[in-house]
């Protein structure tokens, strides 16, 4: 299998941890993903799927916006700004209301200074900062430039503040919980972290270990070259319903040639193959593929022509 799609990571598993299992079922060594979620954390990771697609990742994710639901907890602080790290209370002297909540989240809106978290991957003379903070050695990460293009309260009950975060890359959302803490003057942690969007890759399409587990993908194959007007429509759907394999084929008006198949993995690994190569006057230039989460279930593999079925 090859592509490039998004997989929605468990919480309690490193995003490392999670490409290993994607290994163990796409039976590809290749595996790469853009955007590390941390271990507690959880939500859409885009991954890219054999070395074309890995190398694509920067590209496709580059400046791309990044939705979050962050859980924040008022009144202790974390060693890690986390649940992960040495938690303990923190001396304060008057509960929020919700009024100067709302204040002060709106200037952590736009372009801030942000201190990265010291258990970070960040290198300072060549090694990762979390390395430095476990062995208890006395560093200083610098302030960056980072921008937060939305934060809106969804919910607050103290002690616990549940927030929605639209940002760039570079954003560290422990970090924005700790100083949101430090604003509030309570102290925070973030407790709960969920991506909810990376680009135009959405949490409702990502998908899960249950979606790979029930084997039925969904792929959208994208063509160009030497690929109309050869026979790849008939092509296409000799072999989809050969391999079970249900969707539609359609001739786009730019020249390309588009085709959306759902199926096992193991039908749509065969189907893919031949699509590869098309029939003998076919000369296929560059292939795209997007690994997805079925939505609407096909009946069978039809030929569309210019946004119509025959």
């Amino acid at each position: 299998m090859e592509g490039i799609g998004a997989f929605y990571k468990p919480e309690n598993i490193s995003s490392f941890g999670f490409l290993k299992i994607l290994k163990k079922y796409f039976k590809e060594k290749k595996i790469g993903h853009g955007g590390t979620l941390d271990p507690f954390a959880k939500g859409v990771l885009v991954v890219g799927i054999q070395r074309k697609y890995t190398k694509m990742l920067s590209q496709i994710l580059k400046n791309s916006e990044k939705e979050y639901l962050a859980k924040i907890y008022l009144g202790k602080i974390s060693s890690t700004d986390d649940p992960e790290g040495k938690l303990q209370d923190f001396k304060f002297t008057k509960i929020p209301q919700k009024n100067a909540i709302e204040n002060i989240l709106k200037n952590f809106e736009g372009e801030i200074l942000q201190k990265p978290p010291k258990f970070s991957a960040i290198k300072i003379d060549g090694k990762r900062s979390y390395k430095l903070a476990r062995e208890g050695k006395d560093f200083d990460l610098k302030e960056r430039k980072v921008f937060i293009k939305k934060i809106e309260l969804i919910n607050y009950s103290f002690p616990e503040l549940v927030i929605k975060v639209i940002c760039g890359s570079g954003v560290y959302l422990r970090s924005l919980a700790r100083d949101i803490g430090i604003s509030l003057g309570t102290g925070a942690y973030l407790k709960e972290l969920e991506r909810e969007r990376v680009g135009d890759f959405k949490k409702d399409f990502a998908l899960t270990k249950e979606d790979l587990e029930k084997d039925f993908l969904e792929l959208e194959i994208l063509l160009s070259g030497m690929v109309q007007g050869v026979g790849f429509r008939a092509f296409s759907n000799f072999w989809a319903e050969k391999n079970n394999i249900v969707g539609y084929v359609q001739n786009l008006l730019d020249g390309k040639l588009k085709i959306v198949c759902q199926g096992k993995l193991e039908n749509l690994n065969n189907f893919l193959e031949k699509i590869k190569t098309g029939p003998s006057l076919a000369k296929v230039e560059d292939l795209q593929v997007k690994i997805l989460k079925p939505t609407t279930i096909f009946p069978d593999f039809k030929i569309k022509y210019f946004f119509k079925f025959i």
